[in-house]
């Protein structure tokens, strides 16, 4: 039996880990860019140096050998034969059965992107400690953007709510925040969708009460040099942290592969993708059905990579027996640099606790985790 996981990231090591959990003899290959992790809910961190790219960063050659994991360092050109055959920049590849976990891109399709610094990226982090060390007063400006063709196509909020808090906490230690303006802005027109009425009046309260002025239900129309030009409005900022709506990976525009209407793969309630057979989808790269709130988070990615590997072998093995299917959660901490929110929600409800230093420390404790775990 021959697995192919496309991907390194947190639903391809988790694939990796069920299949050979599942299916003791398989051969199991690995195709992606690079072997190095990175830690991409610590990225936070990074600009008030309570952490550093070496913390969370590291080499999965270890991780690779204890689950004997062939790893092929190539860049997925298009997949054929219904995913039984992956063609790559140093050559092709067959299998039995495939899991695409390579992630998404961020959209660039705004005006003057270029101006801004994009949240969630590695590159940015450095950027932007270094932007805060420099910059002696003004007004600084943290958003997000939508797929406006799948909502759901995107970060969530979380991160760019714990970038403006985390900013904001970094700014009073310094005892700089009189000299600043903070804003946070988005399309959207409300965070309701996500947290909840409850939820979305509380983060509100939060950021009135820490004095970040809130800019919702604003067309984004693009940026300039220190401006954000809004659909009514627009920001004079002297540092601009954005995070755009999210779209498929560019290798997926080679393929037959079904998209979403924000281009990501195509998923069903089994995380197989559409009409492919043994072909299965998990993490960022792919869209499943669910409610409207379901966010591109860790625990959920975690839960489709469990789902898509147990039903690919039964397909090889045992392909009579039901397949299992996903469900959707989320447990999220915003964390603020010195405490944290904890938010979780699944189709039953919603609960947000208060922000809280144990829930900072929790958030820190998952990260030594995962690194133990993948490290």
């Amino acid at each position: 039996m021959n697995i192919t996981i496309l991907g390194s990231g947190f639903a391809a090591l988790t694939a990796i880990e069920q299949v050979r959990r599942s299916a003791r003899k398989a051969n199991i290959r690995v195709i992606a860019p690079s072997k190095r992790f990175i830690y991409y809910p610590s990225l936070i961190w990074l600009p008030s140096g309570l952490k550093t790219r070496e913390d969370i960063t590291w080499d999965l050659q270890h991780f690779f050998q204890k689950y004997k994991v062939e790893f092929v360092q190539a860049k997925v050109i298009t997949i054929e034969d219904e995913g039984r055959l992956v063609k790559t920049d140093i050559g092709d590849f067959s299998n039995d059965g495939l899991i695409i976990a390579t992630g998404c891109r961020f959209q660039n399709h705004l005006p003057g992107v270029e101006n801004v610094q994009i949240a969630c990226r590695f590159d940015t982090a450095d950027r932007l400690k270094k932007r805060l060390q420099t910059l002696a007063s003004g007004t600084i400006a943290v958003g997000f953007d939508v797929n406006p063709d799948e909502p759901t196509a995107m970060r969530g909020p979380g991160p760019v709510l714990e970038y403006v808090l985390g900013i904001d906490t970094l700014l009073r230690k310094q005892r700089r925040r009189r000299k600043f303006n903070l804003v946070f802005f988005s399309p959207e027109s409300d965070l309701i969708r996500e947290f909840g009425d409850k939820g979305h009046q509380r983060i509100l309260k939060l950021l009135k009460k820490r004095r970040i002025k809130v800019i919702f239900g604003q067309l984004i129309k693009g940026f300039e040099d220190n401006k954000v030009l809004l659909d009514d409005s627009v920001i004079n900022a002297d540092l601009t942290l954005f995070q755009p709506g999210m779209t498929g990976a560019g290798w997926l525009d080679n393929t037959g592969l079904p998209r979403s209407p924000a281009g990501l793969v195509q998923a069903d309630e089994h995380t197989q993708v559409a009409g492919w057979s043994k072909t299965y989808v998990v993490g960022d790269a792919g869209s499943y059905p669910g409610p409207d709130w379901q966010p591109k988070l860790g625990v959920n990615a975690v839960i489709q990579a469990k789902v898509a590997a147990v039903n690919v072998i039964n397909d090889i093995k045992k392909p009579k027996r039901a397949k299992q299917s996903i469900t959707v959660k989320m447990i999220y901490i915003i964390d603020m640099l010195n405490r944290g929110m904890l938010v979780k929600r699944s189709e039953k409800g919603i609960k947000i606790l208060p922000a809280l230093r144990i829930f900072h420390r929790l958030k820190i404790l998952v990260e030594k985790k995962h690194l133990k775990k993948f490290g």
